[in-house]
């Protein structure tokens, strides 16, 4: 049975370093015969791509893919994806032309080609006014949030070299991260920033942007590698949609001076120079290579190596901080809720119920923007400066399983027998040592199979840290297939790390059963 599975897995890998999906051999006349083309926008991107109060997707991005489908003789069906999926879900066929924000790069253009630019954003960085920095170099050895999935983090890497980067998964909550201190500045585009600054009021004063920008970015519709009649089609369309003011107009609509943004337009849809771009990394470079066994290799770079193998020391070591703070509060729990004390039952039964009906994600939140903001200004500042998310994160992933440690272990103590705890009380125990050196042991040893489980869960639940900026193995895996476009690959090879230490620990587990005599069925 083992070497039918490992048959299987060598067959699919073989498939996959074979198989492409790829276009049909002409776009444009696949288009212009369904009559839609197939658009991509970011749904979260104000005031790009977003849902509007009708629940439709508008914004700049979705009136140009409207004005360039009118112009090619089609309707476009604007569709919303991910800021990391903008490339993968071109390339898989699955959209037929990619706005999204999408920044012309070298090492972008090796994957999708690029139309003319439609949109060039300059890149700053904001700061608190109180932090005493007054210029990009004084970033050195500070913390800089940017969103990631986009090239901010290629211009913060370029100008600062010497900067510690937290990527976030959005604008929001990159702007909060440095809005309370957590990180020293926050790398965004000039429209977002300019919004921010309009829309906070009288608050703008407390922040500063640094001048000048650290890079400015093309924006082109991407387009599949190779439909060479359909690229031409769209510039050809883009240039009308430039010299008749069309552009201008959706320009003002959303970004001009009667809006939040007040800014003024001065571009104009033309080609992109090749030079516009941050100068790729070497392991940027090494991404375009030969398919099969070779190109799966790829990934695994120096660089690439070194971040995943931080990312699983990260992941291992919020596994056991939250394990450990987990067991002994849920044991704490257990103990409390079972002396029958009408009062701390109650407590206790309202914590875990709290804890058990609020997703992991939110407590994440909570304990990193919210909580940590309740601790004095002496210890918020020691925290930031040493990876502050990974205690936090561990504390709520901790606190939120501990409320299912608690019942493990409280169902371990109801199952031992209660004439032992009588005659634990006839030879003199007071309520404490009977538990301690007569109760506690059977009940742990009745509870460790659910507690294996839950210690699996738990471990898989710390990939959540990542939306803080925690740097472990899921936040490494996406930064790798952000940057190498081998989302199959990478994503892949996590799934193999986690299944691995997933069976490491449920292996620990049937140890454990096995040393303490736990039938298996």
């Amino acid at each position: 049975m083992k070497w039918h599975f490992f048959g299987i897995v060598a067959i699919a890998l073989g498939l996959a370093s074979t198989v492409s999906v790829t276009a049909t051999a002409d776009e444009l006349s696949d288009v212009k015969a369904k009559g839609t083309m197939s658009c991509g926008v970011l749904g979260s991107f104000e005031p790009f791509g977003f849902v509007g109060k009708d629940r439709q997707l508008q914004g700049y991005d979705v009136d140009m893919c409207n004005a360039l489908a009118k112009r090619l003789g089609v309707t476009a069906e604007v569709r919303p994806v991910a800021i990391e999926a903008r490339i993968p879900e071109l390339q898989a066929g699955r959209i037929d032309i990619m706005a999204a924000g999408l920044a012309y790069t070298a090492q972008r253009a090796t994957q999708v080609d690029f139309s003319d630019g439609y949109y060039v954003s300059p890149h700053i960085l904001a700061v608190r006014v109180d932090h005493g920095i007054n210029n990009v170099s004084d970033l050195n050895g500070r913390r800089i949030a940017f969103t990631k999935g986009g090239i901010a983090e290629n211009y913060v890497k370029k100008e600062v070299p010497g900067a510690i980067l937290v990527g976030l998964e959005d604008t929001p909550t990159a702007f909060t991260s440095m809005a309370q201190g957590k990180s020293d500045a926050i790398s965004v585009s000039e429209e977002v920033a300019s919004r921010l600054v309009n829309k906070l009021g009288p608050a703008a004063t407390q922040f500063k942007i640094l001048e000048p920008p650290i890079g400015s970015e093309i924006w082109g519709f991407g387009v599949r590698k190779g439909e060479e009649p359909f690229l031409k089609s769209v510039n050809s369309a883009l240039q009308v949609i430039e010299r008749s003011g069309e552009a201008q107009q959706i320009f003002d609509k959303w970004l001009g001076p009667n809006t939040l943004y007040k800014m003024k337009r001065e571009f104009r849809i033309s080609p992109i120079p090749r030079a516009a771009t941050v100068t790729p990394s070497k392991a940027a470079q090494k991404a375009a290579v030969p398919t099969g066994w070779r190109g799966h290799l790829s990934i695994l770079t120096p660089q690439n190596i070194k971040l995943l193998a931080s990312g699983i020391a990260a992941t291992v070591i919020l596994s056991m901080g939250s394990w450990l703070l987990a067991f002994i509060f849920g044991t704490i729990l257990a103990v409390v809720r079972m002396t029958r004390i009408r009062f701390f039952e109650w407590l206790v039964i309202a914590f875990v119920e709290y804890q058990r009906c609020v997703p992991p994600l939110v407590h994440i939140f909570l304990w990193y923007f919210g909580v940590s903001n309740l601790l004095p200004v002496s210890l918020q500042q020691v925290a930031n400066a040493h990876h502050g998310e990974m205690y936090f994160a561990a504390v709520a992933i901790g606190l939120y399983y501990a409320a299912y440690v608690s019942e493990d272990i409280r169902s371990g103590l109801r199952s031992v027998s209660y004439g032992q705890h009588e005659a634990a009380r006839a030879v003199g125990f007071n309520y404490l040592s009977a538990m301690r050196y007569i109760i506690m042991p059977q009940a742990l040893r009745n509870a460790i199979p659910p507690m294996v489980s839950g210690s699996v869960l738990l471990m898989k639940t710390t990939s959540l840290a990542m939306v803080v900026g925690a740097v472990e193995l899921t936040y490494a895996t996406k930064e790798i297939a952000n940057s190498t476009f081998k989302a199959f690959d990478i994503y892949g090879l996590s799934t193999a790390v986690y299944v691995g230490i997933a069976l490491a620990l449920m292996w620990a587990g049937a140890a454990l059963a096995r040393r303490f005599h736990i039938p298996s069925r």
